[in-house]
């Protein structure tokens, strides 16, 4: 009887345990299960929203157009025209083998990439984009199921004049994407902002007749107005072309700077190439030389060591200088260019040692004044910076380091040789003595007009005085007696003062100088007075004679009368007025 009650007590007491355990299995499942539904619905809730919406809704981008450029007249430079596109909507094509064969015989192109296209679970698929409109009716004529021919907001992009300007306007992709250029430096504002459609569509894709539908249109791009002026750079190519090939020369460079405002009215860099086709050309010729073309400027380069020595009152107009026959430097023997004009006697003041060209002078001046006055110069001519044109690639100039400079290194820098620049920067250096002594910012963008009406004008104002007046005053005497009587005679101008210099400059390369091979250079601006241009002329490797003042300085004064002219500038020297209405 006692053994009876045990055994029913003990039963008992599995029976509970077993309801216990599962009591916790159900309590628990449910806490998991519920914990699980509250992350789904509150947590992820809109995640799987999302997922649920995009099965039944397709989603088309609308690509705004791209705004146009113009020179600073209103010459149409760079505009995109509305290109067609075909496109597929694979879940309404019955017959796809048969559908890309037929689109690959009208628009030339394997069957196998159409096959790869239709044979996808998207609802929308591009074909061929941007096609030629001989294509566009050929494939209308097919009347396709799902297949489509579409006006394609990119459209094409279009530079009219060619290759005029090519290396200041470059070139856009296969979406109207800068590549280089304004159109890659302002892509931001010049593709404006895309739009999109939103359509409720069946579990196959297509779209719903009654569905709903969310248009959100584009907004085109600015249009953009340069300070080049078409005429001006289309003489200066030709300029550029004739001389390269006259002379069988590498390559070249010409800027036509306004020292004012550092307007850029042209720039031209030869080889040059057509952006409509620019990947018909090898890259070399896609180089904008002007900015990103380091060299040695020769005796151009004289201007930092007569800014120098004058600004910082340590020489005289009046003081002389060994100039002839040599100086030795370290161990160097430093002689006169043989274009350089032999002085008679051995003493000469900065007069002559600029007008005449002369290294040994040059060097005797550096060597006076010193590397810490030297090197303050070239910082203020900021050539320890970039220029901050608006175009890319610019290069940053190369200067031995401040610690390590030597005294030979200082005696050749003080005529252009071992420093590299580019000719943006030397534009900048002259320009700045044209102007009266003030530092400006080089710029291809005069203003960017926008859809909604915004104009953004680039400023018109010099940056700060790193010349005195004085120094200004004799800086412009000196080079104009280059023109006068010394090296650059050549590009001497009835009509009209001008001041400049001529440069030689040695090619170095693995640190060894090429026997031979030079750039031939010619930097000046006009009038003296009130200089309303600075001209670059820059040929690189020219056959015998190679000098600046043979090779460069008559394209830079033929150049100079004809810009002159299109911008009414009065003569300063006698004769009539000339102008012409650009």
């Amino acid at each position: 009887m006692i053994q009876e009650k045990f055994e029913k007590k003990l039963k008992g007491k599995k029976i509970t345990k077993r309801i216990l355990l599962v009591f916790y299995f159900i309590f628990w499942s449910s806490a998991l299960l519920s914990f699980r539904l509250f992350q789904l619905q509150v947590f992820e809730g809109g995640k799987f929203k999302r997922l649920a919406r995009d099965e039944h809704v397709e989603k088309i981008k609308i690509h705004a157009l791209r705004g146009k450029i113009f020179d600073r007249y209103g010459k149409l430079l760079a505009l995109s025209v509305p290109g067609y596109s075909v496109a597929a909507y694979p879940s309404k094509i019955k017959h796809v083998l048969k559908t890309a064969n037929l689109l690959a015989a009208a628009l030339n192109i394997p069957v196998n990439l159409i096959l790869s296209r239709l044979r996808t679970s998207s609802g929308f698929v591009w074909i061929r984009r941007k096609i030629y409109p001989a294509k566009v009716d050929l494939v209308k004529k097919l009347m396709l199921p799902g297949i489509e021919v579409i006006r394609d907001s990119t459209g094409k992009r279009i530079y009219p004049l060619g290759d005029l300007a090519c290396s200041v306007l470059g070139f856009t992709g296969i979406d109207d994407q800068g590549l280089d250029g304004v159109e890659m430096f302002y892509n931001n504002i010049l593709e404006g902002k895309g739009g999109y459609i939103e359509a409720e569509t069946d579990e196959l894709g297509r779209i719903l007749p009654d569905g709903k539908m969310k248009i959100v249109p584009p907004v085109p791009g600015a249009d953009l107005i340069l300070t080049i002026s078409s005429r001006i750079q289309y003489e200066a190519q030709e300029a550029l072309k004739k001389c390269v090939l006259f002379h069988h020369a590498k390559n070249g460079t010409i800027i036509v700077m306004n020292p004012n405002n550092g307007e850029i009215l042209a720039l031209a860099n030869y080889p040059e190439y057509n952006p409509n086709q620019y990947w018909k050309y090898p890259l070399s010729s896609l180089n904008n030389l002007a900015i990103s073309d380091l060299y040695e400027p020769g005796s151009t380069g004289k201007l930092f060591t007569a800014a120098a020595a004058l600004n910082s009152g340590k020489i005289t107009m009046s003081e002389k200088f060994l100039a002839h026959p040599y100086i030795d430097v370290d161990g160097w023997r430093i002689h006169n260019a043989s274009d350089g004009l032999e002085p008679l006697t051995p003493m000469h003041t900065i007069k002559k040692i600029i007008q005449d060209s002369l290294n040994v002078g040059a060097a005797s001046i550096a060597l006076k004044i010193g590397k810490k006055t030297f090197y303050h110069m070239l910082d203020k001519f900021g050539l320890n910076q970039l220029t901050g044109i608006d175009l890319p690639g610019e290069a940053y100039c190369l200067i031995r380091n401040y610690k390590t400079v030597r005294k030979i290194d200082l005696a050749t820098m003080a005529y252009g040789q071992g420093i590299a620049i580019t000719p943006i920067q030397l534009a900048r250096a002259y320009s700045i003595v044209a102007n009266g002594g003030y530092l400006i910012h080089p710029h291809v963008l005069k203003e960017a007009v926008f859809p909604n009406g915004t104009i953004f004008k680039t400023p018109d104002k010099k940056g700060p005085r790193i010349l005195n007046k004085k120094t200004d005053k004799d800086l412009k005497y000196l080079f104009s007696l280059v023109i006068k009587k010394g090296t650059g005679t050549m590009a001497q101008m009835k009509y009209y003062s001008a001041a400049g210099k001529t440069g030689t400059g040695s090619i170095a390369k693995n640190g060894v100088y090429l026997h031979g091979k030079y750039t031939a250079s010619f930097i000046g601006f006009v009038p003296v007075k009130h200089p309303k241009i600075v001209i670059l002329v820059k040929i690189t490797e020219p056959r015998y004679p190679y000098w600046g003042g043979t090779v460069a300085a008559p394209v830079w004064k033929s150049l100079v009368e004809k810009t002159l002219w299109y911008l009414g500038v009065p003569p300063t020297k006698g004769g009539i007025k000339i102008s012409l209405n650009n």
